[in-house]
């Protein structure tokens, strides 16, 4: 009978160690999945703020067009490159810089000569547009309309 106890006695000094072991390795584990899931979070959360960014951009190159289309067509003035610089525009475009670009055709249809402008709007969250040295954040969209008079 001696012998029976003595030998579960030495089983269960030998398994000791398993469970801290088990603890180590869960606890290791899980703080994994954390870093994995703050990591994931971060950068989500980037993307996120460079399509707002983005968006941004994309209206104010928009907003740009449109004003060179207005100027254009009221004024039949179409200046090669004007800049609205940061701080022209109101509200959340405030940041941003439009570069326009203009080019004027004419054309002769049944009699009726037919200005033709072509405009270019550049937006980017910088001094100048394009920037010479972009940086990390550094944002650019352009469109392009067409009008006639």
């Amino acid at each position: 009978m001696r012998r029976n106890r003595t030998a579960a006695i030495a089983g269960r000094l030998r398994q000791r160690g398993v469970s801290l072991a088990t603890a180590i390795f869960v606890l290791l584990l899980l703080s994994g999945v954390a870093a994995y899931i703050a990591s994931l979070s971060g950068s989500q959360h980037a993307g996120t703020s460079m399509d707002v960014i983005s968006l941004r951009a994309y209206q104010a190159a928009r907003s740009g067009a449109e004003y060179g289309v207005w100027n254009a067509v009221k004024n039949n003035a179409c200046p090669a490159s004007q800049t609205l610089a940061a701080g022209s525009m109101t509200g959340l475009l405030s940041t941003y810089t439009v570069a326009v670009a203009c080019t004027t055709t004419s054309h002769v249809e049944a009699g009726v000569t037919i200005q033709a402008y072509s405009l270019t709007a550049t937006a980017c969250n910088s001094a100048t547009c394009p920037a010479a040295a972009p940086g990390a954040n550094y944002v650019e969209r352009q469109v392009t309309m067409t009008a006639w008079k």
